[in-house]
């Protein structure tokens, strides 16, 4: 069977906006992620693989899922569709951390430049031996009304009051 070489192209930039040809000469099968600046090659269709493994990775951030249940999820979907899938814990946290993270940061960013009122709230608790200690952030847009996003997540091994605040 022939492999099919593709090619970015108008319905794939309009379908993945993040996304965007790669400028480099001979590199014409290379896109590249706006956000994080990665290229990678959809040469032989690794785009899709990609784009599934990102939406995996999102899934299991937005319903607070255990990065462990990626190993075992990759593996059930590789056995279930008959996929070359492998977004286990490793490349679910980078994508996490390398892709979606920075994405979000800006996007808060933004939103902070265009507001006047911007209210902080800070709350601590325990998980085992470490002190979790997210900072949040309540604003109003206009044209979106009150957001609420975390603007920082702290993990610290102590608790004294000077180091907390």
């Amino acid at each position: 069977m022939p492999k099919r070489k593709y090619t970015f192209n108008e319905k794939l930039q309009s379908e993945y906006t993040f996304l965007k040809k790669c400028q480099k000469p001979g590199q014409e099968y290379k896109i590249e992620c706006i956000v994080c600046g990665a290229a990678f090659s959809i040469e032989h269709g690794e785009q899709k693989l990609a784009a599934d493994e990102g939406i995996f990775a999102y899934h299991t951030c937005k319903h607070s899922q255990s990065l462990n249940s990626m190993d075992c999820t990759s593996q059930l979907v590789r056995k279930l569709y008959e996929k070359k899938f492998t977004c286990g814990r490793t490349k679910t946290k980078s994508i996490i951390t390398n892709v979606f993270l920075p994405y979000t940061v800006n996007v808060l960013k933004k939103d902070l430049l265009k507001c006047n009122f911007v209210s902080i709230m800070t709350d601590a608790s325990n998980h085992n031996s470490q002190k979790m200690i997210p900072i949040l952030v309540r604003y109003f847009l206009p044209d979106e009304g009150v957001k609420n996003n975390i603007l920082e997540f702290n993990e610290l091994s102590v608790e004294t009051a000077s180091l907390l605040t």
